[in-house]
């Protein structure tokens, strides 16, 4: 008997919840619904109901389980997280090392100031500085790379 109350509220549950929302002339009749559940068997009501309670126990499995998934790509998005910030980070560096920063302007050094017993620039002598004397080929160094050539031209005839 606990399990025909049982199967009548689960299936006329919903039917009454709908009745008291839908229009008068959309009301279900509560009549017909019992005579239609006198059709059918306990057995039948029984085994819809265990039928329900199965899928319930597979659809709280199966939420588990999708939590579960959840838990573990969020584990592996955040790895994959800490692992771009690690690059990011070292390629940062690797940046910075082949940038080195502009380094400031150097002020210019003091002239050396003249020495009281250096001449002035109009009582040197004629000569070069001697830096302008390295610079300056000699000129005994160009025959002396015309003469190969001359050999080469004189070797091949």
């Amino acid at each position: 008997m606990k399990q025909w109350i049982l199967a009548i509220l689960i299936i006329l549950g919903p039917t009454v919840a709908l009745a008291e929302e839908a229009p008068a002339d959309q009301q279900p009749d509560v009549g017909k619904i019992l005579e239609e559940l006198s059709k059918v068997g306990p057995d039948a009501l029984v085994q819809h109901f265990n039928e329900m309670k199965t899928q319930a126990d597979n659809l709280t499995a199966e939420a588990a389980n999708l939590r579960k998934q959840a838990d573990d790509l969020e584990a592996k998005a955040t790895a994959f997280r800490q692992r771009i910030e690690t690059i990011e980070k070292f390629m940062q560096s690797v940046v910075t090392a082949m940038n080195p920063p502009v380094p400031p302007p150097a002020e210019p050094a003091p002239a050396p100031e003249p020495a009281p017993a250096e001449a002035a620039p109009a009582e040197q002598p004629a000569e070069a500085p001697p830096a302008e004397q390295a610079a300056a080929p000699p000129a005994e160094e160009k025959p002396a790379e015309a003469a190969p050539a001359e050999q080469v031209a004189e070797g091949g005839q």
